[in-house]
């Protein structure tokens, strides 16, 4: 697992009372002090060592918050450092969910814990500048980042100040309340405009309306009637008679009259064989 880019808890698994835990803590130091370290005892040597380490691993895990765990011990021979050659510490190292940095013994000493770790440093103090470092590099580049931000800042100010420039050359800005007026004088000749061609549009309308109208008054059956005509239809239907055929005897006739309509019934004439109205 990659150690995460800038660590703020850090767990020592060690000795308390070894050189390493001090060197640790005053490597980390020295670059910043605002860390986070918190010192899980152990022993690092002896029987009762390798089920310890495994242990500490299993409850910083257990209880998390941690940005890494640094493994730590000073140099010794071969049987002082064989309790990290144990495979209860390697399979607690390879489990664990927070980066692990063994920095066991010498630069020339190697354990199987410096395999299975997802970091290896070559003594307890290379592992406190290992984290330490990438807060130092912070704090030397946070100048060049202040300057970058304030140069980004001070760029965007004079893009808003031209802007600011532009807006106030204008001429809405300049003279609103004449750019308002002059607004309003060109919506009240359209209005003008408007209510002079709807005026003329509708002049027009009624006299071609009168001109259908008399149209149809010039043709109009009631025209006809007012000379003396009538119109006579079947009273059932409705339907003009123009054949006396189509209305046999008891027939009734509806005649429509300029004023008026009369009802009748169509009577046979025995003598000459034609119809009558009564």
């Amino acid at each position: 697992k990659p150690l995460p880019r800038f660590p703020f808890r850090i767990a020592v698994v060690t000795s308390p009372v070894g050189a390493a835990v001090r060197d640790v803590i005053r490597t980390i130091r020295k670059h910043f002090r605002g860390l986070h370290i918190s010192v899980y005892p152990s022993l690092v040597q002896g029987e009762e060592a390798p089920s310890q380490i495994a242990s500490a691993i299993e409850a910083l895990n257990r209880r998390g918050g941690f940005s890494v765990i640094i493994l730590a011990r000073g140099g010794g021979s071969l049987e002082d450092l064989w309790a990290f050659n144990e495979e209860v510490v390697a399979r607690a190292i390879f489990a664990s969910e927070i980066p692990v940095v063994s920095a066991v013994g010498h630069e020339v000493d190697y354990t199987i814990a410096d395999y299975v770790a997802d970091v290896r440093a070559a003594t307890p103090t290379a592992a406190g500048e290992l984290v330490g470092r990438v807060w130092a590099e912070a704090r030397e580049s946070l100048p060049r980042f202040m300057r970058r931000i304030l140069l980004a800042m001070r760029r965007r100010i004079e893009r808003m100040r031209a802007l600011l420039g532009q807006l106030k050359r204008r001429r809405l800005l300049q003279e609103p309340l004449e750019m308002v007026a002059r607004r309003r004088r060109l919506l009240d000749e359209a209005a003008r405009h408007l209510l002079k061609d709807a005026k003329r549009y509708l002049a027009d309308a009624r006299a071609k309306l009168a001109k259908v109208a008399a149209k149809l008054d010039a043709t109009s059956p009631l025209k006809v009637l007012a000379r003396g005509y009538s119109i006579t239809c079947r009273a059932d239907s409705h339907s003009p008679l123009t054949d006396p055929n189509d209305a046999p005897p008891g027939t009734l006739l509806l005649t429509r009259l300029h004023k008026g309509q009369l009802l009748s019934r169509v009577v046979p004439n025995k003598a000459n064989k034609q119809l009558h109205l009564f």
